[in-house]
């Protein structure tokens, strides 16, 4: 008996049809429900706290960077670090990140620089590395960001470059790439706000893709001032998890120090631990 090939094709189609039929998807965030949000939408971030924000994300790319080359076992821990920015316009010794290591690597620090703002496009930041460091074994160096956000404040683009070192003892160059979006919920005063960001970046080595993370963040406002910032990023492939937290809190006794209210202090603990993506921080 001889069969058509295109009775056969129909067949097979009409039998594997249902069970492709209404796939479940991510649902999308509540506020999502009745379409894009406004254009007008705004977080009201001054520019001291987007530069702390961007350099504390200038940490975690490090970080995930040295995860890939080192794997996260090497690395789990806590890292303590403290931040000050001022919003100072080409001073990145005033904008600042540093955090502490172990087994006698060097300090990491990180200066932004901050460009004039774009009366269009708004403000755009550069992150450095100040000299060699590490993060316990970890060897890092040349870490450069190129940062920007919209002048909502709501979108946040960042691309770096960063060398690691690997187990062939040679210095290997890493991208990574961020998108994240920003927006607010209000607490149950006027006084008391949230701000949320949900995100994906990847990890590249040679501008080829190798990795890709969940980035999520927190911030607390209250009385016009951030008290506390939580940023999160979570390895969506790979043999093991792993997850890179970030929580830091206003530093009253820094703040003292620049009384106006035009600068942030914060310090904090950055942990990376072999947490899944779901689990609580």
């Amino acid at each position: 008996m001889k069969f058509s090939l295109s009775i056969m094709f129909v067949t097979c189609l009409s039998v594997s049809l249902p069970t492709l039929a209404a796939p479940k998807l991510v649902k999308a965030p509540s506020m999502f429900k009745d379409g894009p949000l406004k254009p007008a939408a705004n977080t009201n971030f001054k520019v001291h706290e987007i530069v702390s924000i961007i350099l504390l994300e200038g940490v975690v790319s490090v970080a995930s960077s040295a995860v890939l080359v080192n794997g996260c076992q090497a690395l789990e821990g806590k890292y303590p670090f403290e931040t000050m920015a001022d919003g100072s316009i080409n001073k990145p010794a005033t904008n600042y990140v540093r955090v502490n290591t172990t087994d006698k690597a060097k300090t990491l620090v990180l200066n932004a620089k901050i460009e004039t703002p774009d009366t269009f496009r708004e403000q755009a930041v550069n992150v450095s590395q100040y000299k060699k460091s590490g993060l316990k074994g970890a060897v890092i160096a040349e870490y450069f960001a190129s940062a920007s956000v919209n002048r909502q404040s709501t979108l946040l683009s960042m691309y770096s470059n960063v060398k690691v070192l690997g187990q062939n003892n040679k210095m290997g160059l890493y991208q990574n790439q961020l998108l994240k979006h920003f927006y607010t919920e209000q607490g149950k005063t006027n006084k008391n706000q949230k701000i949320l960001g949900w995100g994906m970046a990847s990890l590249l080595k040679k501008n080829f893709p190798i990795n890709t993370l969940w980035s999520r963040f927190k911030a607390f406002r209250n009385d016009g001032k951030l008290r506390r910032i939580v940023l999160q990023l979570d390895q969506l492939v790979g043999t093991s998890s792993c997850r890179i937290a970030i929580d830091g809190v206003r530093s009253k006794k820094k703040q003292a120090e620049k009384a106006d209210r035009n600068s942030l202090a914060l310090k904090g603990i950055m942990t990376i631990s072999r947490s899944k993506p779901n689990d609580k921080l």
